[in-house]
């Protein structure tokens, strides 16, 4: 019976945070951050970088040029640390 309450715990707790992130990107797409009609660019990608937003530049930068989330990580840092100088 505890292993029950657990797995249900767990969906739920995965439940809760799947909604979160869509919450949060739904936000970010009405504030004009992630493109819902127009093609992403790295415009979009240091837009943002500049709201503080770097997992979904890091989400959009994959999208955009297909590489993997390593690449991805090390490019958007890169962007973010020559956005800083």
């Amino acid at each position: 019976m505890k292993l029950l309450y657990i797995a249900l715990g767990m969906i739920t707790a995965l439940f809760l945070l799947s909604v979160r992130g869509r919450n949060q990107e739904n936000k970010l797409k009405r504030q004009g951050l992630i493109p819902t009609t127009e093609t992403p660019t790295l415009d979009h990608v240091h837009r943002l970088i500049a709201d503080g937003e770097k997992i979904h530049a890091i989400k959009l930068y994959r999208q955009i040029h297909n590489v993997s989330l390593k690449e991805a990580k090390e490019q958007v840092e890169q962007l973010a640390k020559s956005k800083q100088t």
